[in-house]
């Protein structure tokens, strides 16, 4: 729950914007690891995008080194139409040629009752479907032979249409599938075959039970021509029939499925004239299974162009620019295309018409005619790419082969891919652990700020009395021009006195025993001036005259310079002119003031002194360029008169 606070009322500060500010420095280096907590998690989305594509161009390579894919088969028809040829199995199937004619297609038996009256009732009893073949059908017979299966018996109840008698065939797996046919003459029951093919001919027996109001079962029966459905045209089962350079070949399906090793014959008219049907390489197939290939490189090509690349104009650099996993991979996969394999008569891709394009990118292009005249000789470029791997001799080894080990080692569980993820992986755990270890510190040191800008606002509070202390007559520059005076005009018959050019080492004696504003002894004005640090080189020999004359020239040489830094927007060093301008103050010209023998002088340059470190504190707290203006416009005048009084002037009488 927020807080609320009256910090800030006293001093007229903006506590909370000056705090936040700090913080916004303080937590800079939190930002830093945000940044690179970003950057880890950008590289291991990256690394895997890497793996993704590689895995895919393993497939493509294995694929390549596979036999099956060479072994792989087509088969054409000069009359698909007619009769249509699809290779099953390539292994099994053998590249030829042959002739072929279809003299008649595998048909199903059908025949269908008489017309009766729609929704016709028929009486108790019981319809005997059995399978067989039916021969002697173009001789005069017919006569049935029936099948292994057993007779299929139907129920009929009293009073059941053509409908419910279909439902009830259709329902108990017979073999036979029953349709009820309607037009104006009324209802008809057609029976058909399941299958094709002479031995799925059927018999249909009727045996009626009992005398009732139906219709006779026997409309429904068939043993042949004649009675029942026999005396309507009858289709009977036929088994398809075509000649393989002129060898007679009978099935019971129009797909000859098992007649040519590997490969599926579809019968579809009966032909007159020879079809020729072709069993040849896939070199299609081929030529799509190398384009892939081509393909899966070039995508994994040019991410790892984009992930390294390095931009001289913008001296921008990719994610993965320098990272030596991506380099080595690239490099890999570079050496490997330009590298001769197989052993045999083709040597190296170039050979094949693949190339590695003149864009600069290094993607691979296809010469489209080339690889179609090397396919001609399936059996070479076989050797190329699946030859198997020579540990005599690596150019002996498949370009397939060699890429499909390489890449499925680069991808596996403890490839390099993995084992780059985990150590970017580790990183960005510790990364965690820093910023949670960092987050703890800023709350600390935002609880510590928040306590010393409320000290800094109450004694920013009770600092508004010095100026109205030194502002009653007219302000601050009148006071300097007061002070001014003091130094330089003649002096009262009471007061401080300057400096005289006679001051020993131990006391600065002004030839009248008056008391100086400055401490006498020569060594702590060296020591206030050393705390500083502004020069080197001072010890207490060095004349308490000129130490204050180097107090003043380092305290307007950093506000100076603090003005300077703000004006180029640069607040660190703003803020370390400043404080370095504030010890001038509080620890050399305010450190080394004695108001015991400096009188009312040194009370005045001591309230003068903290209004300009108030003043400053503003300049620093606000970036505010005129307070910084006003201090040097305060000091300026002071530290001239003090140079013009000079350490041989002589002090002036009252």
């Amino acid at each position: 729950m927020a807080s609320i606070t009256s910090t800030g009322i006293g001093s007229q500060l903006d506590v909370e914007s000056i705090i936040t500010q700090l913080m916004a420095i303080e937590k800079k280096p939190l930002t830093a690891l945000q940044t690179t907590a970003s950057t880890l998690d950008n590289k291991i989305s990256a690394f895997g995008t890497l793996k993704s594509q590689l895995s895919a161009l393993s497939d493509a390579a294995t694929k390549l080194a596979a036999a099956a894919t060479w072994n792989a088969k087509t088969a054409s028809s000069s009359n698909a139409t007619a009769l249509s040829a699809s290779v099953t199995n390539a292994g099994d199937a053998v590249a030829s040629s042959f002739t072929m004619q279809v003299s008649q297609l595998a048909r199903a038996q059908a025949v269908s009752s008489n017309a009766v009256a729609t929704g016709t009732g028929f009486g108790l009893g019981t319809l005997s479907i059995q399978l067989g073949d039916w021969n002697d059908t173009d001789t005069g017979g017919p006569n049935f032979v029936a099948g292994d299966k057993a007779a299929i018996d139907i129920s009929v109840n009293e009073g059941d249409s053509l409908s419910t008698i279909a439902s009830k065939i259709n329902a108990a797996g017979a073999g036979v599938s029953a349709t009820v046919l309607k037009d104006l003459s009324g209802e008809r029951l057609m029976l058909r075959s399941s299958s094709t093919g002479e031995a799925a001919g059927f018999r249909v027996t009727a045996t009626p039970l009992g005398s009732g109001d139906g219709a006779d079962l026997g409309l429904l029966a068939f043993d042949g021509a004649g009675q029942g459905m026999g005396a309507n045209p009858v289709q009977y089962a036929r088994n398809a029939e075509a000649t393989i350079n002129g060898v007679t070949i009978r099935s019971a399906t129009n797909v000859l499925a098992d007649t040519v090793p590997g490969v599926s014959l579809t019968l579809s008219q009966v032909t007159t004239s020879p079809v020729e049907v072709a069993v040849t390489t896939d070199t299609s197939g081929l030529r799509g299974t190398i384009q892939a290939f081509v393909t899966a490189y070039n995508t994994m090509n040019q991410t790892l162009n984009s992930a390294t690349a390095y931009d001289a104009a913008s001296k921008t650099a990719a994610l993965l620019q320098g990272d030596s996993t991506a380099v080595s991979l690239q490099n890999a996969l570079r050496s490997l295309v330009g590298s001769p394999s197989g052993g045999g008569a083709i040597q190296r891709l170039s050979d094949l018409g693949i190339t590695v394009a003149k864009d600069g990118a290094g993607n691979l292009a296809v010469d489209t005619a080339k690889l179609d005249a090397a396919l001609k000789n399936p059996a070479a470029v076989q050797q190329f790419f699946a030859a198997a791997q020579n540990t005599m001799d690596s150019s002996a080894t498949g370009f397939a082969t060699r890429l499909s080990a390489f890449t499925q080692a680069a991808i596996a569980t403890d490839g390099t891919l993995d084992t780059r993820t985990q150590s970017l992986k580790d990183q960005r755990k510790d990364n965690d652990k820093s910023q949670d270890n960092l987050n703890d510190r800023l709350t600390l040191t935002e609880k510590r700020l928040r306590a010393q800008y409320t000290a800094l606002d109450t004694k920013m509070a009770s600092l508004t009395a010095l100026n109205t202390y030194i502002t009653p007559a007219g302000g601050a520059v009148e006071q300097v021009h007061q002070l001014r005076r003091r130094f330089s005009g003649p002096r009262r018959a009471r007061g401080p006195q300057l400096p005289h050019r006679n001051a020993d080492k131990e006391g600065i004696d002004t030839g009248t025993g008056s008391r100086t504003m400055y401490t006498s002894p020569a060594a702590r004005a060296a020591q206030a001036y050393s705390r500083v640090g502004a020069e080197s080189g001072v010890d207490a020999s060095t004349s308490p005259h000129r130490l204050i004359e180097l107090l003043f020239d380092g305290l307007l040489q950093s506000i100076h310079a603090a003005s300077g830094a703000l004006a180029r927007g640069d607040i660190a060093a703003k803020g370390q002119q400043i404080m370095r301008a504030v010890r001038f103050l509080e620890e050399g010209l305010k450190g080394g003031l004695d108001e015991a023998r400096g009188g009312e002088l040194a009370v005045t340059l001591r309230a003068l002194y903290d209004y300009c470190i108030n003043r400053l504190t503003v300049a620093n707290l606000r970036n505010d360029g005129a307070a910084l203006a006003e201090v040097a416009s305060l000091i300026a005048p002071v530290a001239q008169s003090w140079k013009q009084i000079g350490p041989s002037q002589p002090a002036q009488a009252a």
